[in-house]
């Protein structure tokens, strides 16, 4: 199954970039990070050996779109559309190395990456009056949704990817995959529905499935069919640098965190500012 280390520190790079005050951000902080990390429509995993992953990709847009800059964000998502999604279905292989033949080696995506890009698709069409982008993100919205989206144990969950996350009735599950934020924002877009299931039961999962000392989330988490849940064990119980995105993007979604067993108001929220979700 496809796996990879996310550290935090693109994540914090990433929502200062999207909050700062737009006379910041759009000029002297977008611009060094375009320099630095956008080759083209490619985000560089610079720590990698500049390999790049769909997750990168959707932060590249979002960032994009955030600061208004509309040219790299159409080469980003024709980058991506060309290298990354997969032609079966409107999803994104995770990771493309340029230094491999084929540069894309393993087809399955990363769901996160798809969240992301979506998202940033959304947030695209909502500023540019774009049908292009509203269009393309619905049809990775319906994607996840159709295919990664799970009842299972009395929980609305999603898988981290297609292929190697079911087993014998035991989910693997990323609680850091979960995009608050973005999963928020769809189901605004689509109420009713898969999205504010996912979103209310998410808060649920991430309250329950707290381990040790500090009451903290693993990395990768097994749930079973009789509503157990457990680190994985294929993978070392810590809170590392898949979790730690976790409280980030709790914290990015604006609510407090439940207290167990209860649901989040729908009518709360982040102050309206430019980091709010949707």
């Amino acid at each position: 199954m496809a796996t990879r280390k996310a550290g935090p520190l693109g994540v914090l790079i990433a929502l200062l970039l999207f909050c700062l005050p737009a006379s910041a951000g759009e000029d002297e902080y977008w611009r060094l990070y375009r320099t630095r990390y956008i080759d083209g429509g490619r985000v560089l995993d610079t720590g990698n050996k500049d390999v790049s992953h769909s997750e990168g990709q959707g932060w590249g847009m979002l960032l994009a779109e955030a600061n208004g800059d509309r040219r790299t964000f159409d080469r980003l998502w024709k980058w991506t559309r060309r290298h990354l999604q997969r032609s079966d279905l409107a999803l994104f292989s995770w990771r493309y190395d340029p230094a491999a033949s084929p540069p894309v080696q393993d087809l399955n995506n990363a769901t996160d990456g798809d969240l992301l890009i979506a998202w940033a698709l959304l947030r695209a069409a909502q500023r540019w009056d774009a049908a292009d982008y509203r269009n393309a993100s619905a049809k990775i919205r319906q994607a996840i949704a159709g295919r990664l989206v799970k009842e299972h144990a009395g929980l609305t969950v999603v898988l981290p990817g297609l292929q190697g996350f079911e087993q014998n009735g035991r989910l693997i599950l990323n609680p850091s995959y979960l995009v608050m934020p973005a999963i928020r924002a769809f189901a605004l877009a689509d109420p009713g529905g898969t999205w504010q299931r996912l979103l209310d039961d998410s808060r649920g999962l991430l309250e329950r499935a707290r381990f040790g000392t500090y009451r903290l989330p693993p990395d990768w988490l097994a749930f079973d069919a009789d509503g157990t849940l457990e680190p994985a064990a294929a993978w070392p119980a810590r809170f590392g640098f898949d979790a730690v995105r976790v409280p980030l993007y709790l914290a990015w979604d604006g609510e407090p965190s439940p207290r167990p067993g209860s649901r989040p108001s729908r009518t709360s929220g982040p102050a309206a500012s430019r980091c709010t979700p949707g």
